[in-house]
């Protein structure tokens, strides 16, 4: 489950995309990150980040990627 923060838009995507998990989502979530290696570790994380509440860029910054990457793994 994703929202958007507010509704401006920036080339086409939200200006900032947040997640939402559930407790069960998280955990499961968690669980992934240990075991799961490579880009799909980031990934995890790119959307645990996000459910903790970092914005896109900061999480883009954390591991050196674009926003733009970031987005569109969020958005997926």
């Amino acid at each position: 489950m994703f929202g958007i923060l507010n509704g401006m838009k920036k080339q086409g995507r939200p200006a900032e995309i947040f997640i939402q998990l559930r407790e069960s989502q998280r955990t499961e979530l968690r669980r992934l990150a240990r075991q799961a290696i490579g880009r799909v570790s980031e990934r995890v994380h790119f959307v645990l980040l996000s459910d903790q509440g970092k914005r896109v860029p900061e999480i883009a910054g954390l591991f050196g990627y674009s926003a733009e990457t970031v987005y569109t793994w969020l958005e997926r």
